[in-house]
């Protein structure tokens, strides 16, 4: 079992420490993320708050699409791969004053992805629940270099679900939204796979 632990700064909403209990497979990541931006973003959308983090994560993964086979350093060196700046995320947690945690614990299924379950407070208003998201995607961001190539498409596909299938605010796009972005991800990867392979770029 893995956990990860995404904490907040009580001084400042936009200070969050990420930790890792057990590290997740690379491949496992993208996974992870999407079951909690759907968590989160539901919640956000309960409360009439979830435009904000929609159209941040919407106008970066945008901006990057078009990137994803640019080489890795080159993305990091134009500083794409931040996706905000305001955001800082702290080595320890006597860098900051905790206030309020998220837990994710990521288990084994039997088959198929890990199952996540998430526990977090009861009271975490938009600001720390956008930070949470935005936190453990960039504290992915910045250690694996397929998760640069993998967030937008995902982000995308969650934009499509979120507009032709279910309203965040559906208590059902939780379930749903993770799967369907895979299946989506999964249909862009080799639609692009075809197109290199027949223009030769491909071997």
């Amino acid at each position: 079992m893995s956990s990860i632990r995404i904490v907040f700064d009580r001084r400042d909403a936009n200070r969050v420490l990420v930790e890792e209990s057990g590290a997740l497979q690379e491949h496992e990541q993208i996974w992870v993320w999407d079951v909690f931006y759907a968590s989160l973003v539901h919640a956000l959308a309960r409360q009439g708050d979830a435009d904000d983090l929609r159209e941040l994560l919407d106008g970066w993964a945008v901006q990057m699409a078009s990137k994803v086979y640019i080489p890795e350093d080159k993305v990091r060196t134009a500083g794409l791969a931040r996706i905000r700046r305001d955001l800082e995320l702290v080595d320890s947690a006597d860098a900051l004053e905790a206030d309020g945690l998220f837990v994710l614990q990521v288990s084994a299924a039997e088959s198929g992805w890990p199952e996540v379950s998430i526990a977090g407070p009861d009271d975490a208003d938009g600001p720390r629940l956008t930070a949470a998201v935005v936190a453990l995607a960039q504290h992915f961001l910045d250690r694996n270099p397929l998760f640069i190539r993998e967030l937008p498409i995902h982000v995308l596909s969650l934009r499509k679900f979120y507009a032709d299938v279910l309203d965040p605010s559906d208590p059902r796009s939780v379930d749903q939204a993770p799967v369907f972005a895979l299946g989506k991800a999964l249909e862009y990867y080799q639609d692009a796979g075809e197109v290199l392979r027949g223009s030769g770029s491909l071997n």
